[in-house]
């Protein structure tokens, strides 16, 4: 089981090369576009921030109805 799994967070890839932060995603756009849809934060509540005061990654769909 992966973090967020039990969740049921989804991976969520990046739609434009511009939004990829990770090496690897940049260098092999568009057949790979990386790890950054597995690096979302962990979803605490509800809230736009999922729980959190500032972001360094979006947050996966969803979060209003899969949250701790």
């Amino acid at each position: 089981m992966y973090y967020g799994e039990e969740l049921g967070m989804r991976t969520t890839e990046p739609a434009r090369k511009e939004d990829v932060q990770d090496p690897i995603g940049k260098i092999g756009w568009p057949e790979e576009k990386g790890r950054d849809g597995e690096r979302t934060p962990m979803q605490w509540d509800a809230s736009t921030n999922a729980g959190f005061q500032r972001l360094a990654a979006p947050v996966c769909p969803g979060r209003q109805r899969l949250h701790i």
